[in-house]
């Protein structure tokens, strides 16, 4: 379809341009990134020229590379151009305008991943200032505001303060989006870690096990969220040197997150931990070998 548009309408008409833009997402989708990469940079430089740099459909194209990027592991390089939708949001729309926070939030997501904890902090507790006044505290942004600051602070090992955000972030979200909405079953994850990090893991596998449970009854059985809430339930598991479950629950989410980003790289050094544990509790059964096996994984080039 896309040849007979190129062909017949031009590289530059705009159903030209909404098929290179649709096609790249189900690049995306696939894990075909060099070509996801090669067709959202046609339609972001089409973007640019039809619409000028300030456009929003400009930087929705913009932010679609920086996805792209991400996803690819190039996080210096997303950063840049997530910065770059930033301020022009902020300059165009205005400091509280709701793009305009959702490209702040964009940046802060980039940087956490990155360990530049101070300013994803700094960019996040901003973010949730604005929208508890202009949106009010139980609007789901605000709430998912609130959350983001539990995952950064989650992500940084500060897990006392990351619980005091984690639990209104679910309260909030089980009275306003319910008890099995995905966002809810996030939160819920988000308190078995804050739970796992202060050493409270009878109270985190429950907490756990109702995440993972509730993914599995909704349409999100395959995702990345599910593959963090399986993460989770893994180390509670550990914790509790229930190790044969631990196993189950920590491979099957290293099969639902993509390599080389930070959930990813966090389920293997969990394998690690795992086996290096089980070998000293249990030795001789082979449970080194996959603990080195698992260290191979970790130091591989990221792809």
């Amino acid at each position: 379809m896309l040849a007979v548009q190129r062909r017949t309408l031009g590289a530059e008409d705009e159903a030209t341009s909404s098929t290179i833009a649709e096609l790249a997402k189900v690049y995306a989708q696939q894990g075909r990134l060099e070509d996801a990469e090669r067709l959202t940079r046609e339609d972001l430089e089409l973007s640019r020229k039809r619409y000028g740099p300030d456009d929003q459909d400009t930087l929705v194209s913009l932010n679609n590379l920086a996805v792209v990027y991400a996803e690819q592991g190039r996080l210096a390089e997303a950063e840049k151009l997530f910065r770059q939708a930033f301020e022009t949001e902020k300059r165009v729309m205005g400091p509280e305008h709701p793009t305009t926070l959702e490209a702040m939030l964009n940046v802060a997501a980039i940087s956490t991943e990155q360990g530049h904890y101070e300013d994803a902090e700094k960019l996040l507790l901003e973010g949730l200032a604005i929208r508890r006044r202009v949106l009010g505290p139980d609007h789901p942004s605000t709430l998912y505001s609130i959350n983001s600051i539990a995952e950064l602070y989650l992500e940084a090992k500060r897990y006392e303060e990351a619980e005091r955000y984690a639990v209104p972030a679910l309260e909030g979200r089980r009275r306003v989006l319910g008890p099995e909405h995905k966002d809810t079953l996030v939160s819920l994850g988000n308190v078995a870690e804050a739970n796992n990090g202060r050493g409270r893991f009878l109270k985190a596998e429950k907490l756990g096990k109702e995440a993972v449970a509730g993914f599995e009854r909704g349409e999100l059985v395959g995702s990345e969220e599910m593959g963090v809430a399986r993460t989770t339930h893994g180390r509670s598991l550990l914790g509790l040197k229930r190790f044969g479950e631990a196993e189950a629950e920590l491979v099957a989410a290293e099969r639902l997150l993509h390599a080389g980003r930070a959930a990813h790289n966090e389920v293997v050094e969990s394998l690690v931990s795992l086996y290096e544990t089980w070998e000293q509790a249990e030795p001789g059964h082979g449970h080194a070998d996959e603990a080195a096996k698992w260290k191979v994984a970790l130091s591989a080039p990221k792809p």
